[in-house]
C-alpha cells in the first residue's frame, strides 16, 4: 500500500482518490465539465491533453488550490473537497521548483517537516532518507543556485515526498528541462515512486511521457475526460477520434462498416476501395479507421491477403527514421513511418497493407 500517511480504518478495497462529477467555471464557461475518475493506492496516474484543456485546473482542485462550482473530491473515503490544502495529505511539485533560494538543500527539505514539529533527529534522519531516494546524497549543502535543473527538480520532489503523503501531486515538472535530461528523469520519477509506494497524479501534454510512465492515462478534451485507460488500451483501442490523433502517430480514414462479423472483425468502404479493419460497429455506420503509421506496409510484391495499389509520392529523413507519404487507390493518402526504406522508389507504383486486427475503428466524428 506504500508508505503514504494512509487514514487509520480507510479501507483499502476503495478507491484512495475519487472525484465525483467535478465542475468548474472562472466566468468564462466551463473549464471542467463533469469530471469523475478514481486513482488506486501506488497508483501512477497521468492527466494527458493539449493546453487549455482542464488538466491544470483539475489538479489544483484535487490539492485543494481552486474550489469547484459542483461535485466531490474524497481521499482515502473522506470528503476533502471544502478542506484548505494543507489540511488534506497531498503535496504538490510545480514545474518552477518552488524551492528557497536562501536555503541549502538540506533545510529546503526538512522546511515541512520542521512546520509540523518534528524532533530534530527524526528530521535529519528523513533529510538524509530522502536525498538517498533521489540520488542527491552529499548534496544536502548546496544552495538551489549551485544545482541544475534535474537536481532542482529531485530536491522538489524529495521536500514533497519527505511528508509522506497519501499522494503527490506533480504539474508538468518536467517541462523546463531539455530532452534527453526530461527523458533521463522520466525513470527517475518512476523509480521514485515505486520505491515510495505513494500515488502520482500528474499533468502532462507530452504523451511519450505519460506513455513511458503512467499505469493509466486520462485524456482530457475541452474540460472532460476524453477515454480513461492503460497506455496500451489508449494506444492499441482509442476511444474517439481526438484520442486516436493524440496519442501515437496515426492515419484516420473515412469509412463506412459494409460488414460486420460479429466477432469484430469488420469490412469498410473507404473512398472506392475496400479495407478491413477491427472494432464494434454495426453496418452502415460512419467510422474512421486507425491506421498507426509504424504499421503501414508496402512493397513492389503483392502480398497474400488484403492490398492496395499505391504509389510512393515521398520520402522524407526523420532522425533515425523514414516518413514516407503514399498515394492510394481511391483517392486515400497515407502515412507511413519506419528505420528502413518501403522497398520502392519515390514515382514507383507498389502495394500497401496492415494488419487488419491492428486497425481500430472510432466513430466518425467525436462528440462536442
Amino acid at each position: 500500500m506504500g508508505s503514504g500517511l494512509l487514514r487509520e480504518g480507510w479501507d483499502a478495497a476503495i478507491p484512495l482518490l475519487e472525484l465525483f462529477d467535478i465542475r468548474k467555471d472562472f466566468g468564462e464557461g466551463d473549464v471542467l465539465r463533469g469530471v469523475s475518475l478514481t486513482v488506486e493506492p501506488g497508483e501512477f496516474l497521468t492527466l494527458l491533453g493539449p493546453s487549455g484543456c482542464g488538466k491544470t485546473t483539475l489538479l489544483r482542485v484535487i490539492a485543494g488550490l481552486e474550489t469547484p462550482e459542483a461535485g466531490r473530491v474524497l481521499l482515502e473515503g473522506r470528503d476533502i473537497t471544502a478542506l484548505p490544502p494543507e489540511k488534506r495529505g497531498v503535496n504538490t511539485v510545480f514545474q518552477n521548483y518552488a524551492l528557497f533560494p536562501h536555503m541549502n538543500v538540506q533545510r529546503n527539505i526538512a522546511y515541512g517537516l520542521r512546520l509540523r514539529g518534528e524532533k530534530r533527529a527524526a528530521i535529519r534522519e528523513q533529510v538524509e532518507r530522502m536525498l538517498r531516494l533521489v540520488r542527491l546524497e552529499g548534496y544536502g549543502r548546496r544552495m538551489p543556485s549551485q544545482l541544475s535543473g534535474g537536481q532542482r527538480q529531485r530536491v522538489a520532489i524529495a521536500r514533497a515526498v519527505a511528508l509522506k503523503p497519501a499522494l503527490l501531486l506533480l504539474d508538468e515538472p518536467l517541462g523546463a528541462l531539455d530532452l534527453q535530461l526530461r527523458r533521463a528523469m522520466q525513470l527517475e520519477l518512476k523509480r521514485i515512486q515505486k520505491d515510495l509506494g505513494v500515488a502520482f497524479v500528474y499533468v502532462t501534454h507530452d504523451q511519450e511521457e505519460a506513455i513511458n510512465m503512467s499505469d493509466r492515462i486520462a485524456v482530457m478534451r475541452a474540460g472532460r475526460v476524453e477515454q480513461l485507460g492503460t497506455p496500451e488500451e489508449i494506444y492499441e483501442r482509442p476511444a474517439t477520434r481526438f484520442a486516436a490523433r493524440f496519442i501515437g502517430q496515426t492515419n484516420l480514414i473515412p469509412a463506412e462498416v459494409v460488414e460486420a462479423s460479429g466477432h469484430g472483425e469488420l469490412t469498410l468502404r473507404a473512398a472506392g476501395v475496400t479495407v478491413p479493419a477491427c472494432g464494434g460497429a454495426a453496418v452502415g455506420d460512419k467510422v474512421s479507421v486507425c491506421v498507426r503509421m509504424e504499421r503501414v506496409r508496402c512493397g513492389a510484391a503483392r502480398p497474400d491477403g488484403f492490398a492496395l495499389r499505391a504509389r510512393l509520392a515521398e520520402t522524407r529523413y526523420a532522425g533515425g527514421f523514414l516518413r514516407s507519404t503514399l498515394e492510394v487507390e481511391g483517392g486515400l493518402t497515407l502515412e507511413a513511418i519506419g528505420q528502413d526504406a518501403l522497398g520502392s522508389r519515390v514515382g514507383e507504383e507498389c502495394f500497401v497493407w496492415w494488419d487488419p486486427a491492428l486497425a481500430p475503428v472510432v466513430p466518425a466524428e467525436d462528440a462536442a
